[in-house]
């Protein structure tokens, strides 16, 4: 899940690499619709992510989402969350061992 989260920087700058080519090339090549649908489709794979970034990391042990508190149970700030994935060396709820310890 973590490899995926490059997913919409990718497409990003590929519709904008597009767009900027758009501007030297001829106009039956239609670039300029091509790059404004990566566009498009770069912040959907934006909210994509975030949307399973939220949903589908959590212990294989207790079911503990590491992307929401630990006593409140409601998301977390993005960064914040994104840092203590980071820090975790095992599930803070069951202690059970994440998958890069």
């Amino acid at each position: 899940m973590l490899l995926a989260q490059g997913a919409m920087g990718v497409t990003f700058y590929l519709g904008l690499a597009i767009l900027f080519a758009s501007l030297f090339t001829p106009n039956r090549w239609h670039l300029g619709w091509l790059a404004a649908f990566i566009l498009v489709l770069a912040f959907v794979f934006g909210g994509l992510e975030r949307w399973l970034f939220f949903k589908l990391i959590c212990c294989p042990r207790c079911g503990f989402n590491a992307t929401h508190g630990k006593t409140t149970d409601r998301p977390l700030n993005y960064s914040v969350a994104w840092s203590r994935l980071e820090a975790y060396r095992a599930c803070p709820r069951c202690g059970g061992p994440s998958e890069h310890a």
